[in-house]
């Protein structure tokens, strides 16, 4: 009995030696995905910080300055821009929410970036599936805004899912309201 006892013992301590290179796989694994959403946060806060726009004044004067993501504005036809302008929100943080169907319809990723940069959220071209893909800045920019993240070990939805929600709108702050052709930024 003894011998068994000895025997028993020493197969769960192989077994637990054998489990802990999992453990530290799961460990590793956990902790870049905890680094990533870290990296992507700081970017995204800087991002915003640098924003020249985090109102509708501040946006309406740019439009008169002829910034440069201005002119990917300007590419927009007169009802999208319309449009655009119309669901423009914003709160103390700046651009809470947008429509990014009129983005779709009329402009390229890179044009869509340079716009959104305007406001701190470029990131965000990253959920818009209609954006025509052109040139190799669009593919590089694409990357860089996790839509082709499927690719490594980070799931796609991951960083998608840090606060910013397509098909809905601010309401209120922290509230995001289902709402079609809308994107509700991390901002609200």
């Amino acid at each position: 009995m003894h011998r068994i006892i000895i025997a028993i013992s020493a197969a769960l301590a192989v077994n637990a030696q054998a489990a802990q290179p999992g453990q530290d796989t799961e460990r590793a694994i956990s902790e870049a995905h905890q680094q990533m959403q870290t990296k992507v946060l700081l970017e995204r806060r800087i991002a915003g910080a640098l924003a020249p726009v985090k109102t509708l004044a501040t946006f309406y004067a740019h439009l008169n300055d002829g910034s440069s993501g201005m002119s990917a504005f300007a590419r927009l036809p007169s009802a999208s821009q319309s449009v655009f302008i119309a669901n423009l929100t914003f709160n103390e943080k700046g651009l809470t929410g947008f429509n990014y169907r009129v983005l779709e319809d009329s402009l390229s990723v890179e044009e869509a970036y340079s716009l959104l940069s305007m406001f701190g959220v470029q990131h965000t071209v990253g959920l818009m599936r209609g954006l025509r893909a052109v040139s190799a800045n669009d593919l590089l920019i694409l990357q860089s805004v996790s839509r082709l993240q499927n690719q490594g070990a980070v799931s796609p939805t991951y960083i998608r899912d840090l606060s910013d929600h397509q098909d809905y709108q601010c309401i209120s702050r922290g509230t995001c309201e289902s709402s079609g052709g809308r994107i509700c930024t991390d901002n609200c």
